[in-house]
């Protein structure tokens, strides 16, 4: 079988949970190096997408509270950019759902940011970037920041760091400085901010047939 085949076999939206434990065996002469925080990773993908309940097509592959569990789950996943059209990673806190609803997430909102389809081997390391500021706490507002979605789309790949309380401007601002210092985002390149509220609104616009939601995706930018 083809490692293309093999990746796409993997990613079909049924996730083995024997096959994707993301632990080390313990020994004598290893000790593991524990995280502030437990965090879960999450998968869905076109073949599982539910329109009627997109909770129920997220899968949970795993979650771990160890650095090198961490590692051991990150070197054997398919990168980003090899993900198929519509899919995502999501990586956040246990306990959290990827989700607006989830109650921790209602009066949030996400920095996003997006890259061209060309722009693969700077997906995979901005997510890397990302992942590694989630795990070792280096956002100085650590407790309002949920997780990360990082998702492949036809036109445009991006990518969205999650908060809590989108109405705290300056928290917001200061998490969307050093998110951009993490990436390595230059000053050029502007990051916008989208309390889950305002996607919402766009989202039940849509829907009541107006064809497209209008006004500015944005709330603020950097």
């Amino acid at each position: 079988m083809s490692s293309d085949k093999k990746e796409e076999k993997e990613y079909d939206g049924e996730v083995d949970d024997s096959e994707n434990k993301a632990s080390i065996p313990d020994s004598p002469s290893m000790q593991k190096h524990p995280l502030a925080h437990s965090w879960t990773m999450w998968y869905d993908s076109p073949s599982t997408t539910n329109n009627h309940d997109w909770k129920l097509s997220v899968k949970k592959i795993v979650s771990f509270q160890y650095v090198e569990d961490f590692w051991c789950l990150f070197n054997n996943l398919v990168k980003p950019s090899g993900l198929p059209i519509k899919g995502n990673y999501h990586l956040f806190k246990e306990g959290i759902m990827p989700a607006w609803e989830d109650p921790t997430n209602a009066k949030g909102g996400k920095w996003v940011i997006e890259f061209e389809r060309r722009q693969a081997d700077i997906l995979d390391q901005v997510w890397l970037y990302t992942s590694l500021a989630l795990i070792g706490e280096q956002f100085e507002d650590m407790s309002d920041i949920s997780g990360a979605v990082i998702s492949c789309r036809r036109q445009r790949n991006r990518l969205a760091l999650w908060t809590k309380s989108a109405m705290e401007d300056k928290t917001q601002k200061r998490i969307g400085n050093q998110f951009k210092k993490i990436m390595e985002v230059p000053p050029r390149v502007k990051i916008g901010y989208q309390p889950h509220d305002d996607a919402l609104k766009r989202v039940a616009q849509v829907e009541k047939g107006s064809g497209r939601a209008h006004g500015s995706n944005s709330r603020y930018e950097l």
